[in-house]
Formats: C-alpha cells, structure tokens, sequence
C-alpha cells in the first residue's frame, strides 16, 4: 500500500509540472515565421524587366491568346487566384470601383486590364465566378480580360519575372501574396507598381500616363504636365505631391523676379544720371 501511495504521489507531480510545462509551452504566442517581404516587390529590381509575351492564356470567353498580344498600350496586370476567401475580389472590385473616376485615361483607348490566376487549381467555372461577381460595367468588361495559363508551369515563372511571391498555408486554406497592381510598358516592360491600400483614380491615371512613354494622345498633353507634378513614392506605393518640383520652381521664380528688380532699380540710376 505504501508503494501505491509513493506511486500515486510520483503521478500526481508528473502531472503538475508536466501540466506546467505544457501551460508554458502552449500557453505563448507562437512566433509568426512568415516573412512580411512576401508582401512588398523589391521594385527597384524588377522595374525595366521585360515578361514574357509568349505566354499563352485563355479567356473568360474560351478565346486563347498570348501575352504579348496585349502589349502595344500600357497594361495593368493583377495577379489573383479565383477561389480566394475574398481578398482578391475585394482587390479587383477596388480597381473597378477606382476606374469609374479615372476620366483622364479610358480602358481600351488608352490602356488594357488583365487579371491572371496565379492558382494551378483554378479551372473556368471558378473564373466565371469571380468574374462575375465584380459586376463590371459593359464598356470596362470589354477591355478586362479573366484569363487561366494554358501551360500552367508558366505560372511560376511569370509571378517570378514580376517580383510576386506567394505561398500557401495549409492551415489556414489560403494563400498570402502581395495585393498590387501591375502596370506593363506598351514594350513589355515593367513600368510601376501599384499597391492596392490606398490606391486612388488619380493614382491609376498618373500610372497609366507614366507607363505610356510618350505615347500620348494631343487630348493628354495637359494631363501629362499635370502628372509631372506629382512622383511615386516607393515608401507609400502611390503617387505624392513633387515637392523638390515646387521647391525648384519657388525658387527660379524668386530668382527671376530679383533679376527683373535688379534690371529696373539699374535702369532707373542710369536714368536719373543721365538728367543730372
């Protein structure tokens, strides 16, 4: 009976310092081991590559295209996956949303939308669904391409080219990746980044005039001047005030009226001696 007893109590502290080791093990907050970079490009590396245009792609009409049939205007790629929990519908209804103020450029006239599954698993019912659900009005519908890659190893190797880093998690079913827009050179070149917080009509007409490479219609010269008021800020991922622009402007213009001062307060001495 005493060696039960002695058992009993070997048991009994087992358990409470066991349980007090489990408490302090599970009880922390488990460090996150995912890298925050997965969410930003390293603009300055990929910004200037050429993608590759012979990528083929199908569409939410079952018409098969390559890539670069889209170059010769800027393009705006998103790269999304269309069994997304909802943060990449939320992502392309912003754009749509951003779109219907953006007066200065028009989609088609000046530039092309695609949005490409990033997902090898996605298949086009999954595509009809997402798309669908955006409700794009007819005229930007026209211009907006859904598609799927045909080949789909040429996923990775795009999402490669472009900076874009993804992965899924089995636990929590998802996948985590930047949420950016993409804007493509008429050449085929990356042009600019876009992040999708924050990203306003401005932000996408600015973009867009920028990735044209002077391509731009008579209509849009004053727009072009009014875009060089403004510079990308890689820190924010969106369009600000050109400050150093002001400031150089404020300053030739005080200069140039100390130069007209000078030239009339000589101007009038000189006439003053010339009565004398």
């Amino acid at each position: 009976m005493a060696g039960k007893a002695a058992l009993g109590a070997l048991f009994a502290l087992v358990a409470l310092f066991g349980g007090s080791v489990a408490h302090a093990s599970y009880g922390r907050v488990a460090e996150s081991t995912m890298d925050p970079g997965i969410f930003r490009i390293d603009e300055k590396q990929h910004l200037g590559n050429r993608i590759d245009g012979t990528i083929r792609l199908v569409d939410q009409d079952g018409v098969q295209f390559k890539l670069g049939d889209l170059f010769g205007k800027p393009l705006v790629l998103l790269l999304s996956y269309y069994r997304c929990d909802g943060v990449c519908s939320t992502v392309n209804a912003d754009f749509n949303k951003a779109l219907q103020n953006a007066a200065r450029v028009k989609p088609g006239a000046d530039y092309r939308i695609l949005t490409l599954s990033f997902d090898k698993y996605d298949t086009a019912e999954t595509l009809s669904h997402f798309r669908g659900d955006l409700s794009l009005p007819s005229q930007v519908a026209r211009e907006w391409k859904h598609s799927l890659a045909i080949n789909k190893g040429d996923i990775g190797a795009l999402a490669n080219s472009v900076g874009f880093r993804y992965f899924w998690s089995p636990r929590d079913r998802t996948f985590f990746h930047p949420n950016v827009y993409i804007f493509i050179s008429p050449d085929g070149r990356i042009a600019r980044y876009l992040y999708a917080s924050g990203v306003g009509s401005r932000d996408i007409e600015l973009a867009v005039l920028e990735t044209a490479q002077g391509d731009i219609r008579p209509s849009q010269v004053t727009d072009w001047a009014l875009s060089l008021c403004y510079s990308y800020n890689f820190k924010e991922g969106k369009y600000t005030l050109n400050i150093p622009l002001f400031v150089g402007m404020g300053s030739l213009a005080i200069g140039g009226v100390s130069i007209l001062i000078s030239v009339f307060v000589i101007r009038k001495r000189r006439t003053k001696e010339e009565v004398s």
